[in-house]
């Protein structure tokens, strides 16, 4: 999720851009500080984070929704 918010973030355009790159930034900023917290409960119950590309590939489910313009995403 980090990754695709990140993603939408450096690409989106359009009309909305500066209101969704902001939006963007605020989302990957906040899930970035969430990851230590959520790596730190997962050793908690005794298993390993993540800790590569490679493992975070294995994890991951594809993507549903792909990058879209600025005018495709509706602002809140």
């Amino acid at each position: 999720m980090y990754a695709q918010i990140h993603g939408y973030h450096w690409n989106v355009e359009g009309p909305n851009f500066r209101q969704l790159h902001a939006t963007f930034e605020e989302q990957y900023q906040n899930l970035w500080a969430a990851l230590d917290e959520i790596a730190e409960r997962i050793r908690s119950q005794g298993a390993y984070a993540p800790g590569s590309v490679a493992d975070l590939m294995a994890l991951a489910a594809p993507e549903d929704t792909p990058a879209q313009l600025a005018h495709e995403i509706s602002p809140n």
